[in-house]
């Protein structure tokens, strides 16, 4: 959907680069032609791929390296924080259950709704992934510092 919105977008600014250059010929032709001295060969256009089935894998191949990090993380602050990571973890089974159940009426609404709904995971899947990366690098420099003294 998002793509199609985009692609309306270029048709004025397609349309204005077309006025352009055939203005630019009447301009031409009123002046003296100079002969080509080589013929430019114009390849076919090749089709476009459909941009946009290929974004959204991109984004659910994002998406899941994403997860998979975030699991990563939270079994290495298990190993070094243990009280710290079960709250994290709590956390994150909380929001991976809530992004589940929306997943399930997702397809029942509206296109807002659906943005904006979908932006407030993506955001949060963000924002606690690097609470637990922020959490582990925390937990290793004290457990480092402490092992120093």
């Amino acid at each position: 959907m998002k793509i199609k919105k985009a692609i309306h977008g270029f048709y004025p600014a397609i349309a204005t680069i077309v006025i352009m250059l055939t203005s630019g010929c009447s301009v031409m032709s009123s002046q003296q032609a100079k002969p080509i001295e080589k013929a430019t060969i114009v390849q076919p256009i090749q089709p476009v791929p459909n941009l946009e089935s290929t974004t959204q894998n991109t984004v659910k191949t994002s998406q899941q390296e994403q997860i998979t990090f975030c699991r990563q993380a939270l079994e290495s602050l298990q190993k070094v924080n243990p009280s710290r990571a079960r709250k994290l973890n709590s956390d994150f089974n909380a929001l991976v259950n809530a992004a589940s159940q929306y997943n399930s009426v997702r397809g029942q609404v509206g296109d807002t709704t659906r943005q904006a709904i979908d932006s407030m995971y993506h955001f949060k899947s963000i924002k606690l992934c690097a609470d637990i990366d922020k959490e582990l690098m925390d937990s290793l420099v004290v457990r480092g510092e402490n092992s120093i003294r």
